[in-house]
């Protein structure tokens, strides 16, 4: 009788310290800052470590979702806390260019998504949604990771600039340039080796695209003169009229 009490004893001690490492440690942490940034065309990684995985539960997936979407991008689960296999796509958002792994040995690990050549519109937020049952207890956890792309700035449009113009005192000229970039580029226009201030505007802002103009009443100076700009944006990236 006082045998069976104590195993009684000691499985309540168990489930209470099973229950405290649940609520006190997360299972589920970002690798990095919340928001990562991965340049135009590369490939981007966003990780998740994983660390409590409790071995043979009732039940334990690990969903992937893209920008607090219904559907599930990416998935798998395991009764087990060690196993390495690839994440099964579910609903491709990015036409083929989506993949995830996960890692685990006894509890600890990493869960990764990778998206190649990533675009300007992949930007947004990948949630991870953990859940995990074991007798009496149920663990959900949401981490999100956000993926912002940049690159540029990059001649992507029309180019309408004057180029050695002959004119007289008083007479006005005008030009455009259409760049993409994220952050949006800084640009800079000359007459000569003259500043000028034109204005900015957003024609694709999905793509990240900008039209820069000017509109310039000249002076004899300027007269037979070429206008040129400069544009900087990622990574103090440049590209010219040259």
């Amino acid at each position: 009788f006082i045998y069976i009490q104590k195993m009684k004893l000691y499985k309540k001690i168990t489930f209470l310290l099973l229950l405290l490492t649940f609520i006190e440690c997360a299972v589920v942490t970002r690798d990095g800052d919340d928001t990562q940034i991965f340049e135009l065309n590369t490939t981007a990684t966003l990780r998740w470590n994983l660390n409590g995985v409790v071995d043979k539960t009732l039940a334990t997936t690990y969903n992937v979702h893209y920008n607090d979407g219904e559907k599930t991008l990416l998935l798998t689960s395991d009764t087990s806390n060690t196993f390495t296999r690839p994440l099964t796509v579910i609903n491709d958002a990015f036409n083929g260019r989506v993949s995830g792994a996960i890692t685990l040995n006894n509890g600890t690990g990493v869960l990764s998504v990778e998206l190649q050549n990533v675009e300007y519109e992949d930007s947004g937020n990948f949630t991870l949604k953990f859940y995990s049952a074991v007798i009496g207890l149920q663990t959900i956890e949401n981490v999100d990771l956000t993926l912002d792309v940049q690159g540029g700035p990059s001649k992507c449009g029309d180019q309408d600039l004057p180029k050695n113009f002959t004119c007289s005192k008083g007479d006005e000229i005008s030009g455009s340039i259409t760049l993409c970039g994220k952050p949006r580029p800084n640009l800079s226009w000359m007459i000569g080796d003259q500043s000028i201030n034109g204005t900015i505007d957003c024609t694709k802002s999905g793509q990240n695209q900008y039209t820069y103009s000017f509109k310039h009443s000249v002076t004899l100076e300027m007269c037979g003169k070429s206008v040129s700009y400069r544009a900087t944006g990622f990574k103090d990236n440049e590209v010219t009229s040259e």
